[in-house]
């Protein structure tokens, strides 16, 4: 019936072409979730009889790793490995076993993700992340079902490689096989015919496939076109809709060749399908894993981006973040953690049943709505807020309890076509929202976005201020209540030339933020040192001996911190007592044990330990306990709070009298007049530091006020 079923099928062959196509479709669609962060991956199928990985889809891959990754063996570099162990593997960063690597390549990490049938290899997913990236089991999970949705796609493929080309018309073909005569009327199907279609061969036996099958989607001009094609070439390939014997219609890809017998005259048909319901459905699988939340089954970040762009004009948006979710997730499990965040997504639409809701982070959900004419952003901005905080503060009942969610929530308005923008203002006003929770709702203004691009401009500007000279410490001197000179806190100041002087406190949130903390704080003990040693060669040991110097928490979190410190006293021939290390209270009492470990072991190297700001932490008096403590620091807010008396002045007895009990120094700052230094000095403070008694000063100016305090 077939004389060269390989010559006659030919159309298949482009099968493998197609699943390079979809394969290159889905990676373009994975690299889109918003966590990867790196816009690039690629996919290799696996050669086992070769044990080789072969390239077959990527995005954004330099030339030099398409050229060199072409061919992988099992065992080489990263995705060699995972070929053999047949394990998601999660590198935060490329190490030695990244063994392809090129000039200019930038630090980066990855996600590899095997791609298996069973315990059979398919093949290897490879996904770029940011340098850094942590791992997270939630994506791991998210990349394994895309890793099964592709598997799925690979094992279909194979069954249209070259190889199956002349198994298509047998019997135990997977594919639907039809044989018509020359008049198109049914001679013979194969099973798999009768499973697609329900129709058995007594059954389709002398009928039209089109009288049979056509599910009236696809009109008279598209059949004239396909037998026209099949007329003038010989064959046609494409996608059709048919019908089953049950009235279900469904997808198929249909080849169609002409059989031709040695004067050219068409003697039969023969159609061989591919039966799509299980591919369209790994499709819409696919889609629904890019855009939309595994958990809640809300659009995610991509979908809402999309969204928007849809929705144009201008548009109102909140975000809403559930404060504290990662301990309250721990505290409850993650089962019961994922069905809080069902319950509010729920609560979100029930309120707002209008709105485009969307999950947008672990624990952050958005509302959006179109803005009329003449709505008043702020004000409608302030009510829906409002309105959400309201719907989220009833209790939720969970796990047979009952649990009270704190909800931080920032509105922005903007041209919804701009996505970007509109997401960044409501992130800047809820990132104000979780910096002061007085205030559980913030509305994005322009000082929000000033503050933000001071921000960038410090975290881009650091470095070359830290390496360029443009830092520099002041110090503030600190006097006994006979007004001797008993030492100076050093202070940093940042003249930035593009945005004048920076607020030190704004300086030291960024380098933590930007893991730049441990070199400015390496910084500022070198200064420290260094003018301490020319104070000591000019005779001013007030000065020399009694320099105060702050440490970040961020700092007190590296395990080797002490020995730094131990060893650059050591390399300049300074004292540790010499040096006084101030640590904010909230930055101690609620630290790690490394913390802890590491003011102990300076404190054994004799440098005096001293807790800023106190009393504004709300200190565990059982954890401070535990800290060597040297001298504490009554915050200016309770100076301040000298002149009306009452509630400050008996906090700063009860300071007064802790510091007593603890052995340790008390030193007030923001001493701005006599009667707070006559009072403190009553009240049992030894110690002074404000205006009163002097501004923070160059270090030649506070030399010369040393000088004028000794000859006094």
């Amino acid at each position: 019936m077939v004389g060269d079923p390989a010559k006659e099928l030919a159309g298949l062959s482009g099968y493998e072409g197609r699943l390079d196509l979809a394969l290159h479709g889905i990676l373009q669609t994975i690299v889109r979730l918003p966590w990867l962060g790196a816009p690039a991956a690629g996919i290799f199928v696996a050669r086992p009889g070769e044990r080789c990985l072969e390239l077959v889809a990527q995005v954004n891959f330099v030339p030099y790793i398409a050229g060199t990754c072409a061919r992988v063996p099992y065992g080489r570099c990263l995705c060699g490995r995972v070929a053999e162990s047949g394990e998601l593997l999660h590198t935060s960063c490329v190490d030695e076993r990244h063994e392809t690597r090129y000039d200019g390549m930038k630090p980066h990490g990855h996600y590899v993700v095997p791609i298996k049938d069973g315990e059979e290899l398919l093949g290897v997913m490879v996904l770029y992340v940011e340098h850094g990236h942590a791992y997270d089991e939630a994506e791991a999970e998210a990349l394994r079902s895309f890793a099964d949705v592709i598997a799925l796609l690979i094992q279909s493929s194979r069954l249209h490689r070259d190889k199956a080309l002349a198994d298509l018309i047998l019997a135990h073909s997977t594919h639907g096989v039809v044989i018509t005569d020359a008049a198109q009327r049914i001679e013979w199907v194969n099973p798999a015919f009768e499973r697609t279609t329900g129709y058995t061969l007594e059954e389709a036996r002398g009928r039209r496939p089109g009288e049979l099958l056509r599910s009236g989607r696809q009109g008279r001009a598209f059949y004239e076109a396909m037998w026209r094609e099949i007329r003038e070439k010989g064959c046609w390939q494409g996608e059709l809709w048919n019908r089953r014997k049950n009235g279900e219609i469904y997808p198929e890809w249909l080849n169609v060749v002409a059989l031709r017998n040695e004067r050219g005259e068409v003697e039969r048909y023969a159609g061989i399908y591919v039966d799509l319901t299980e591919i369209r459905a790994a499709e819409a699988r696919i889609r629904e894993l890019a855009y939309y939340d595994r958990i809640t089954g809300l659009p995610n970040l991509e979908s809402l981006r999309e969204r928007l762009e849809r929705l144009g004009g201008e548009a109102l948006m909140l975000l809403v973040d559930i404060a504290h979710f990662r301990e309250i997730n721990g505290a409850l499990g993650r089962t019961a953690g994922d069905a809080l965040l069902r319950e509010v997504g729920r609560r979100l639409r029930g309120a707002f049943p209008e709105a485009e809701l969307a999950r947008v982070g672990a624990a952050e959900f958005s509302l959006v709505w179109p803005m009329g004419e003449r709505e008043g952003p702020e004000a409608r901005a302030r009510l829906c807020a409002e309105k959400a905080h309201a719907a989220l503060r009833r209790p939720f009942a969970v796990g047979g309890g009952a649990v009270q969610l704190e909800a931080r929530i920032g509105a922005a308005w903007g041209e919804a076509g701009e996505p970007d923008a509109l997401l960044d203002r409501a992130g800047l006003a809820l990132q104000a929202a979780r910096a002061g929770p007085a205030e559980p709702v913030r509305l994005f203004s322009e000082r929000l976005a000033r503050e933000a691009a001071l921000r960038r401009h410090v975290e881009s500007s650091l470095v070359r201020a830290l390496r360029g000279g443009e830092l520099r410490l002041v110090y503030q001197p600190k006097v006994d209540a006979q007004g001797r000179l008993r030492g100076a806190e050093a202070l940093l100041r940042w003249e930035s030339p593009e945005h004048g002087p920076i607020r030190p406190d704004f300086i030291v949130a960024v380098a933590e933020s930007s893991s730049l903390i441990h070199e400015l704080g390496g910084w500022v003990l070198e200064e420290v040192l260094a003018q301490v040693l020319r104070w000591r060669r000019e005779g001013l040991d007030a000065l020399a001996r009694g320099v105060a110097l702050n440490v970040s928490p961020a700092q007190l979190l590296s395990p080797g911190l002490a020995g730094e410190f131990v060893g650059a006293c050591a390399l300049r021939g300074v004292a540790p007592a010499d040096l006084e290390l101030e640590v904010i209270e909230s930055g101690v009492t609620g630290g790690t044990e490394t913390v802890l470990a590491n003011l102990q072991e300076l404190a054994r190297a004799g440098f005096r330990i001293a807790i800023d700001d106190f009393g504004t932490g709300h200190s565990s008096l059982a954890r401070l306990h535990s800290f060597p403590i040297d001298t504490l620091k009554i915050d200016r807010s309770f100076v301040r709070g000298l002149d009306e008396g009452g509630t400050a002045e008996a906090i700063v007895r009860m300071i007064v009298g802790l510091g007593r009990a603890l052995g340790a120094t008390l030193v007030a700052e923001g001493v701005e007049t006599a009667a707070h230094a006559e009072r403190l000095a009553a009240l049992g403070c030894g110690l002074f530091q404000g205006y009163h008694f002097g501004r923070p000063m160059e270090a030649d100016e506070i030399a010369a006020y040393a000088r004028g305090r000794a000859s006094a």
